[in-house]
Formats: structure tokens, C-alpha cells, sequence
């Protein structure tokens, strides 16, 4: 019953976000969160980073700036990042996902080894010590929808992906549902709920992962 406000940033290979519609450097993000926000979106999940082929990640940015900035100033409006994909070593988290405000969101296995760490992602802590991501979800060999590449058909097909931008939107439709049971929920306060009631990760320290992989029914 959620009702999707779509952003459509197109594809254009570059050494930013791979989306034209941001810009290479990434443009001001507050007219584009400002623009969901208009219409009624108190979450924003994004799967993508703006510093893809930079050999240093885990840095501070003014697309984090441009995080914090409308985050401060709408504060019922929570945003999402994937971590990214330059696992497994640590201090590879990329930007904007290490905004102070947004949650940084890595990926585990699917499944029974929901409990172990996808090797592909991105592991913190930031440069300046701060913890992201803040908790992991699944993210290997995610299901979805896809089209089938048949104008003249349904249309309907699926596809198998692996990465932290499959694990994001999971993360940000169970903030969707904690704010069903509760709308008054602050987005700390969905922050709070997501890392205390995660899993930690074996094996794992908490300021490479955060609190762990989150349990919808607790």
C-alpha cells in the first residue's frame, strides 16, 4: 500500500554516479530530495555513490554535505545509501553513504547465511571514525523484476543482482513499515529501532559493519 515517488537520473558512464541527471561532480542534491519531499516522500533510498572510480573512498564529500543539509532541515525525512562495492577490505565505504545523518546500508548472503558478509561490500569505519554502514541486509543473487526486451508482450521478466544497491531499498521498505505501525516516528528514532534490534556479524567488528544484519520480526 506505499505509495513510490520514481526519480529517473539515466545512465551514462562516468567517473561519478554513472547518472546524468546529478551531474559529474554531483550537482546540489536538496532540489532532488525537495522534489520527492514535495510529493509526499518521507524516505529516500538510494543505490548508487558519486566517487565510483575514486581510488580513495570513505571520505567526507559536498554530496554528504548536501545529506546532512536537507536532512537538518526536514527532520522527518530519512535517506538511505548502499555502501557500495569495494569489499571486503575496511575504510572502503563510498560517498554519500558516509553522510553523518543518512543510513549506510551493507550486504550480507541471502538465505540460511543471511549471517555472513557478502564479499563485495563496502566496510567501514569512515576516515574521520565514524560507523558505516549501520547495519547489513541481504544483498547476493536478489531476485527481481526485469523487462523481458518484448515490446509486443507483457513485458514481465526477472533478474538475479548482487550488490549493496539490492540491499538498500530492502532496508528502506522495513523503515516503510515501522512507519506504517507508528507514523510518528523520527527517522533517529527508525535508526535506533533498525541497529538495536540488528544481528551483529560474526566475525566482524562493529566499526566495519555496524550493528549487523536488521530482523524485521523483532
Amino acid at each position: 500500500g506505499a505509495r513510490l515517488v520514481i526519480q529517473d537520473g539515466g545512465l551514462q558512464i562516468n567517473a561519478c554516479a554513472d547518472l546524468p541527471g546529478i551531474g559529474c561532480p554531483v550537482v546540489d542534491l536538496n532540489p532532488i530530495f525537495q522534489q520527492t519531499y514535495d510529493q509526499g516522500a518521507r524516505i529516500h533510498t538510494n543505490s548508487w555513490g558519486d566517487q565510483e572510480d575514486n581510488p580513495v573512498q570513505n571520505d567526507y564529500t559536498a554530496a554528504c554535505q548536501d545529506v546532512d543539509e536537507f536532512m537538518w532541515n526536514h527532520k522527518d525525512f530519512l535517506v538511505f545509501f548502499a555502501a557500495g562495492n569495494s569489499g571486503p577490505g575496511t575504510a572502503t565505504v563510498g560517498s554519500p553513504s558516509t553522510a553523518k545523518s543518512a543510513v549506510s546500508v551493507g550486504a550480507t548472503l541471502r538465505g540460511t547465511s543471511a549471517n555472513s558478509m557478502a564479499s563485495f561490500s563496502s566496510c567501514g569505519p569512515t576516515d574521520d571514525g565514524r560507523i558505516k554502514p549501520e547495519v547489513t541486509v541481504p544483498g547476493s543473487s536478489i531476485i527481481s523484476a526485469a523487462n523481458d526486451g518484448n515490446i509486443t508482450s507483457n513485458n514481465c521478466n526477472t533478474r538475479s543482482m548482487s550488490g549493496t544497491s539490492m540491499a538498500t531499498p530492502f532496508t528502506a521498505g522495513t523503515a516503510a513499515l515501522l512507519l506504517e505501525a507508528n507514523p510518528n516516528l523520527s527517522p533517529d528514532e527508525v535508526e535506533l529501532i533498525l541497529t538495536r534490534s540488528a544481528t551483529p556479524m560474526p566475525g566482524y567488528a562493529y566499526h566495519e559493519v555496524g550493528a549487523g544484519y536488521i530482523n524485521v520480526l523483532k
